[in-house]
């Protein structure tokens, strides 16, 4: 699996990393204060805790995920 981490009040960045020339992306599961737009998983996180974060991105060739543990320090 995939691993991050980040610290509550300070700005994350996660980029989701693809091939095949992904048009689309997804995350679920994301701790509050964080979003995704596009491949990018950004924001303040507002609350500490490990996360299993399902990230996924859809090609012509199908879909493919993985899970990003995320632990977000207090």
């Amino acid at each position: 699996s995939l691993v991050a981490s980040g610290q509550v009040s300070v700005l994350f960045n996660y980029t989701i990393e693809a091939t095949n020339n992904a048009t689309s992306f997804n995350a679920t599961g994301l701790p509050a204060g964080l979003s995704r737009t596009g491949a990018l998983i950004t924001g303040t996180p507002s609350v500490a805790g490990t996360f299993n974060v399902i990230i996924s991105a859809t090609s012509l060739g199908g879909t493919t995920s993985a899970t990003l543990v995320l632990t977000i320090a207090p």
